[in-house]
């Protein structure tokens, strides 16, 4: 199956496994850097890589030993410290994981990824004005990726500046929408008290994950401001049978039956 799949598109097995794990097949990419690194092909990008894939997996031990045998096989490669600070902040380990982006900003200033990522972990310990700061510098490198915009327009919601927020969700949305994007920018229209737009953004977030419990929470919160009960009881329904904790309290709270 391999060999029919690379005979008709012409990639070879490790660029097969890159572009399934671009596009969130995560099973599928680990089983495909496992046959490149199998046929030693560019095997410590294929060690990194499916290292990356099982941090996103929840096996960090094997993440973990990935990373470390693609550094034992190419120690000049610029990327690794990103790898590794990208399995750390998906564990929670957010001092490693801040200690490596730094290393990783340090051994190669001008990539981009390292800036969104250090970004990442300065929001997730609150330091918001740092992550605005990360992320105009990612941007001032490379201004074509959305979703350093998201992400600083996230930052900026945190911080309480919704307005700025709105116009970075506006441009990340105008270059490639996203599941993100879209429900970001519905919280942030619903702490400018419209409600309505809200409302339309997180359907369009639900479009890209219809599973995601939290979005048809809001969506809930949303419905019920603007009057309309029976609509906020399906999403608080759906979102408690989708496992987000605070939908069965607004289920009782509501009068939802």
């Amino acid at each position: 199956m391999i060999l029919f799949y690379n005979d008709c598109f012409g990639q070879s097995v490790y660029e097969s496994a890159m572009n399934e794990y671009l596009h969130g097949d995560l099973n599928k990419s680990i089983e495909l850097f496992t046959s490149s690194i199998k046929d030693n092909n560019k095997v410590s990008n294929a060690y990194m890589y499916r290292g990356m894939a099982n941090a996103f997996k929840g096996r960090f031990p094997e993440a973990v030993r990935d990373l470390d045998s693609s550094q034992v096989l190419n120690p000049a490669n610029k990327k690794i410290d990103y790898a590794y600070a990208k399995i750390y902040l998906i564990k929670g380990d957010y001092s490693l994981s801040l200690s490596y982006s730094n290393l990783a900003i340090n051994e190669d200033p001008e990539n981009a990824d390292a800036y969104d990522e250090r970004a990442a972990i300065e929001i997730m310990i609150g330091n918001y004005n740092g992550a605005i700061k990360d992320e105009n510098a990612a941007i001032k490198i490379d201004s074509s990726v959305a979703l350093y915009f998201t992400n600083r327009g996230f930052a900026k919601f945190k911080s309480g500046n919704f307005k700025d927020a709105i116009t970075d969700f506006n441009n990340s949305i105008q270059m490639s929408p996203s599941h993100k994007a879209y429900a970001d920018r519905g919280l942030t229209f619903h702490h400018l008290n419209q409600d309505s737009l809200a409302i339309n953004d997180y359907s369009k977030a639900l479009e890209f994950y219809p599973n995601d419990g939290e979005i048809h929470y809001w969506r809930g919160i949303s419905y019920k401001i603007i009057g309309k009960k029976d609509n906020a009881c399906v999403d608080f329904k759906t979102s408690g049978e989708l496992g987000y904790s605070l939908a069965n309290n607004a289920l009782i709270d509501n009068g939802c039956k």
